[in-house]
């Protein structure tokens, strides 16, 4: 059959896609369209003393100018996610209210203080220098150590900037450190990032006065949860409420919690009764859209002589920004318990302190803390291998999980359902033909050049919903598999597409399932008016959970076409086969029926068993009972110029496991997209603020994205370990790249500099950084 589970058939939606003939939010063209520009604090933290919009108002073709005051006298604040119910939280007086534009006091540079309705996108752009706003500046906290300092600036009037202390504890910890044989020590910064999909956030608003609805189109990951919070910002019903995201130009988690520009362009459509639209510029979305990654943590590894690992602690200090925007604050705990990796570490100390700053609000990123837990015990690894001059992968194999001891319970409340991390790297081992690399090596440096091999095993959970780890999640995703008379198949999904080739894997499920070819399904999607339920796309969450709802809906419309086929046959529905994609029975000497023929009968009453529903339509809420953990083992081989401290990746050797694979060809890119955005952390990308908080670098000028020309070529082997935990088998992929990537190009690199005695260089390794690391161990052996 055409499509089946493991074939790489090419994505159904590239063809309308390469033509131009993709839908993006700023294409949707509504008369009387009026344009939204959203006016952003130019301080980190200021008090607003007056608002002046009397000139702007005067200009030609400006509607309106909003204010707080406009805004929030009749309409709530933003909903915010609360921290989950774990016992070993405390917060001081729980969450902030996130207001989507500032009242009385701005507490990051971006952040909205007015609204230009205007009848020309860039007249509502040009008029912001006519909105006065007269500011009183005020001190501010722009680092998440000095948050914590009692002298800091808050935030919040009204609560310390420490909003969540977290902390999970083994109860031999301290024994463990008193009686080990070595214990290595470091700091490590995980600096802030910035998400950059292709397409900046963009939407429209139309409110219907007449039948008092509201229709949104937006660019979102998760268009049921902004139908949701519109509802209860602007006092609607969900009835009311339609959320569309068409073609999303990319994502990666920025696009999925807490966007507050949606809820006002619509607020502005209801106060004015006219059609509104906003698309974000490059430089606006530097500063609006949510940052991610920034955390200081502290680590310690104990071992015995033999390079047995038998005790971590951790203190990751998380800095949230201005406000705890979408779950952020749950994944640092989330980010400390990932931390044991793929070992079997039995003690551990963790500790997260989630703190305010006067900066733009972090949001999870490809990975979500997942990637700052793994590259912490990555890199401490590879230190204490230094520490005990053996062999990075001969410390590693002593150290990590058997296979047979699966499903296994980490001490920091992971369950992992299935794996085997040792096999990954004996394979990551034969594809970089790791002994002729160190040969290489050594020849290299003999003629002075520097070559690095690094290593990075890494585990990434995915299917968000009821785990181990937070076991009263309401997580959940909705599937539907819906068959007309003549036979035409529509599958309607709650997940929301945005590249990740959804709407071909999707029809894959289906197609594994009923006796019909990819091609011949429909995928609908991102649409609440069509699409009754759905929580979007993240979180590594799409085909576990949407493809397993999709799965669940399939086998009940096949058991009914059973029914229907062992009626029309004369035969009990056991008896009922597929064969060539007819429904038959053996012996009955009858040639079967094809799919279209049985659909036929499920709408006609004499041609069904006469206690069967009319039709063949079922869905399905599914709600997994623990996540999945994909797993692999990245092999990074760089050349530093000894001279300039560039680094060149030569080769980037990926072993993934992520189940059961649908489609290899789909998930192939994924793997090449998640390493790359994981190469962009390691070498390139930095959000710097200044002493004034600031953002210096606030354009692509600034911030450095990795090109095709700087991505090295990918060598991928893949391994696959079934999940126990849905029917398909299947584990996230769109992550687990992203996280194994930055140590192990960490990792190389500073094992290319081993001849200077370089320790640890920060992220991003910058040339500038590198080659101040020779030049300090230069100096230090002269």
């Amino acid at each position: 059959m055409a499509g089946a589970i493991g074939d790489s058939i090419k994505r159904k939606e590239d063809p309308r896609l390469l033509r131009g003939e993709g839908v993006y939010a700023e294409d949707i063209q509504v008369p009387g369209t009026q344009w939204v520009h959203f006016v952003r604090s130019i301080h980190a933290h200021a008090r607003i003393l007056d608002i002046d919009a009397t000139e702007a108002l005067a200009q030609p073709g400006v509607s309106a100018v909003l204010t707080g005051k406009d805004i929030h006298p009749r309409f709530d604040t933003y909903p915010v996610i609360a921290i989950p119910g774990l016992p070993e939280v405390t917060a001081e007086k729980g969450l902030p209210p996130f207001n989507m534009i500032a009242t009385d006091k701005v507490r990051y540079v971006g952040e909205i203080v007015a609204i230009i309705v205007a009848e020309e996108r860039y007249m509502a752009r040009d008029v912001e220098d006519l909105v006065r706003i007269d500011y009183e500046v005020l001190p501010g906290t722009y680092d998440p150590e000095e948050a914590l300092r009692p002298d800091a600036p808050l935030v919040h009037d009204d609560r310390s900037n420490e909003a969540m202390l977290w902390r999970r504890s083994t109860s031999n910890v301290s024994q463990a450190f008193e009686e080990a044989d070595v214990i290595v020590r470091e700091r490590f910064v995980n600096q802030r990032i910035h998400g950059v999909p292709m397409e900046p956030r963009a939407g429209v608003a139309i409110w219907d006065p007449k039948l008092r609805s509201l229709s949104v189109w937006a660019s979102t990951q998760t268009p049921h949860d902004l139908r949701d919070h519109s509802a209860e910002i602007l006092g609607l019903k969900k009835e009311q409420v339609r959320v569309v995201a068409p073609d999303v130009g990319g994502g990666f988690g920025p696009k999925a919690h807490g966007d507050p520009e949606y809820v006002l362009l619509a607020a502005a459509s209801l106060l004015l009764n006219a059609p509104t639209k906003w698309v974000a510029t490059r430089s606006e979305e530097f500063l609006g859209m949510s940052h991610a990654r920034g955390k200081v943590s502290y680590l310690e590894l104990a071992a015995n002589s033999q390079g047995k690992v038998t005790g971590l602690r951790l203190r990751h200090i998380a800095d949230l920004g201005a406000y705890p925007k979408g779950p952020e604050a749950n994944l640092s705990a989330g980010s400390a318990i990932s931390s044991v990796g793929s070992y079997g570490i039995p003690e551990v100390d963790l500790q997260v302190q989630a703190v305010y700053t006067h900066r733009t609000p972090e949001t999870p990123y490809r990975g979500a803390g997942r990637p700052e837990g793994m590259f912490l015990i990555e890199r401490g690894m590879d230190m204490l291998a230094q520490e005990l001059k053996i062999d990075p992968v001969e410390l590693r194999r002593r150290n990590y999980i058997p296979a047979e001891e699966f499903p296994y319970k980490t001490p920091g409340g992971d369950v992992y359902d299935s794996g085997d991390y040792a096999q990954a790297m004996e394979t990551a081992l034969r594809v970089a033909d790791y002994p002729s690399l160190r040969k290489e090596q050594a020849r290299l440096r003999e003629e002075g050049r520097y070559l690095g091999i690094g290593f990075a095993s890494w585990i990434k959970s995915g299917g968000i919903g009821p785990s181990s780890i937070n076991p009263a999640s309401s997580a959940h995703d909705w599937g539907r598999v819906s068959i007309d008379r003549s036979g035409k198949v529509t599958v309607f999904t709650g997940s929301s597409p945005h590249g990740q080739g959804l709407e071909t894997t999707f029809a894959q499920v289906a197609s594994a399932v009923l006796p019909v070819d990819v091609e011949d399904i429909e995928v609908v999607y991102g649409d609440t008016g069509l699409v009754t339920y759905g929580m979007g796309t993240y979180a590594s969450r799409s085909m576990v959970i949407g493809g397993t709802a999709i799965h669940n809906a399939a086998e009940k419309v096949l058991a009914k076409m059973r029914s229907i086929a062992a009626f029309r046959l004369g035969v009990d529905p056991g008896d009922i086969v597929l064969e060539d994609r007819r429904f038959t029975s053996a012996g009955t000497g009858k040639a079967g029926l094809s799919l279209a023929e049985v659909a036929a009968s499920a709408y006609r009453v004499t041609e069904r068993p006469a206690d069967m529903e009319f039709g063949l339509d079922e869905s399905c809420f599914y709600q997994p009972k623990n996540l999945t953990y994909s797993y692999g083992t990245y092999v990074a081989v760089v050349e530093v110029d000894g001279e300039s401290g560039e680094v060149n990746v030569r080769t980037l050797y990926c072993v993934d496991d992520q189940g059961v694979v649908v489609n290899p060809m789909v998930v192939e890119g994924q793997i090449h997209g998640g390493a790359a955005q994981g190469l962009g952390q390691a070498l390139y990308e930095q959000i710097i603020y200044d002493e004034t908080g600031q953002l210096a670098t606030g354009t692509l000028m600034d911030y450095c994205l990795p090109t095709a020309e700087m991505v090295p070529p990918f060598v991928n082997e893949r391994m696959e370990t079934p999940s126990p935990t849905n029917p398909i088998g299947v584990k996230g992929v769109g992550e687990g790249p992203t996280v194994g990537s930055p140590p192990a190009v960490v990792n190389a690199v500073v094992d290319a500099l081993a001849p200077f005695g370089v320790r640890h260089i920060e992220m991003p390794l910058t040339s500038e950084k590198v080659w101040r690391a020779i030049q300090s161990g230069r100096n230090a052996s002269s």
